[in-house]
């Protein structure tokens, strides 16, 4: 005979048989088969989801998209691979195509608006979204958890022009566009960084520009080591060139200021004689005999008076005594001697603007106020009223002594 089974079937009556004992002799008693089918029917199998009911519940994402303004809806199941996800968001946007991918970020529908957006792009931040989510769920058990997902404007700027569409109006300027065909990550570091770098130097450059005491912080000035302004450099701005012949194409035309110069030159008799007074040396003809050659620095006997045709003749002999009209000093001779007994007035730096206005000579400098020479020409109220007190000193002097001589 063979042995009895250890989980006898159960017929259509219940009764426990085995599957040799067809005719029922070897049977169990109805007690025995009552409590084996009472304790089989009380076992039940364990479902997954009394476990686990979040992992079944659906993510839902809202992707922008290039095709148009809105936002298209998407479910994904909680099981579903982070790649096949990013492969549909890319194609939703609409940059499959392209080599260079945009920056994702993702905010959930039950954060606050002033919530930072959380970065989206690797397997563990889609992880963590995903707890996001099934904490938002559990919180809020009967309302609907999606997540939107972000991208930058100057990305999407990018994808709506190279599709022909415009963005629509808004404030500010528009972001430059991107190269979308290659992924340009170390080259825009390239360009950021020469961008930083010439920030650094304009603003450098700046700084430099507004050092100037006289000037102040809100003009920009170029001035020399001794925080003064450097010849013929005054007024120079980021786009104002110099003075000079080097930039004369950039600077309205001026008067022939060359023949005024040497027509006002100081005599060598003035009080106020310095270098700069002093006449070139004449030129010497070829093979000339040194002691032929006239002195250098010496007027000459006898008065040398300019050739004017016949109408020389009918001047009066008082026109001709350039000895009855004081001679004034030159500006430049004037300014040089005050630099050289007060050092810290420099007030030779001046002297470009004078002549750039056409003032030669120091008595052309009393019909000019305190006011003028601190507007017109950056003097500080110090310095003008020191240079119009010395100026008149100088002039009544000039005057006294040619009064004397007449006398």
């Amino acid at each position: 005979m063979a042995p009895h089974s250890e989980t006898p079937d159960l017929d259509k009556d219940g009764l426990g048989i085995t599957p040799d004992d067809t005719d029922g002799t070897l049977a169990h008693s109805p007690v025995d088969t009552l409590k084996r089918k009472s304790i089989w029917l009380s076992v039940k199998p364990v479902s997954c989801k009394e476990n686990s009911p979040e992992l079944d519940k659906n993510v839902i994402l809202l992707v922008p998209q290039a095709a148009n303004e809105g936002s298209k809806h998407l479910v994904f199941s909680q099981w579903t691979p982070f790649s096949e996800v990013l492969d549909e968001i890319y194609s939703t946007i609409g940059c499959q195509n392209f080599a260079r991918k945009p920056m994702l970020s993702y905010k959930l529908s039950t954060s606050a608006q002033k919530d930072n957006a959380i970065n989206l792009g690797t397997p563990a931040d889609w992880d963590g979204c995903l707890e996001e989510v099934n904490s938002a769920w559990k919180k809020k058990k009967h309302s609907v958890v999606s997540v939107k997902i972000l991208v930058s404007e100057q990305y999407m700027s990018t994808l709506h022009a190279m599709r022909g569409k415009k963005k629509p109006p808004g404030k500010g300027k528009n972001p430059p566009l991107l190269n979308l065909d290659n992924d340009g990550s170390s080259a825009d570091d390239e360009d950021s960084a020469a961008i930083e770098k010439e920030n650094k130097s304009l603003m450098e450059l700046e700084k430099s520009l507004k050092l100037c005491q006289r000037c102040g912080p809100s003009k920009y000035c170029k001035i020399n080591r001794a925080s003064q302004h450097g010849h013929e450099m005054h007024g120079v701005t980021l786009k104002t060139p110099p003075k000079g012949d080097l930039f004369s194409e950039f600077h309205a035309p001026q008067s022939d200021k060359t023949s005024s110069t040497s027509a006002t030159q100081m005599p060598l008799n003035s009080p106020y004689m310095s270098m700069y007074g002093w006449p070139p040396m004449p030129p010497m003809p070829p093979m000339m005999p040194l002691w032929m050659v006239p002195p250098v620095y010496q007027a000459p006997a006898t008065p040398v008076t300019p050739t004017m045709g016949e109408k020389q003749g009918e001047l009066s002999p008082s026109e001709l005594d350039h000895d009855t009209q004081p001679t004034y000093p030159t500006i430049v001779d004037f300014l040089t001697k005050l630099d050289a007994s007060f050092l810290k007035r420099k007030l030779s730096v001046y002297i470009p603007q004078f002549e750039a206005m056409d003032f030669y000579n120091i008595d052309e400098l009393r019909s000019l106020s305190e006011e003028q020479l601190m507007k017109d020409f950056g003097m500080s109220l110090g310095n003008s009223r020191f240079l119009l007190s010395e100026v008149a000193q100088a002039v009544q002097q000039v005057e006294r002594k040619k009064r004397t001589r007449v006398e």
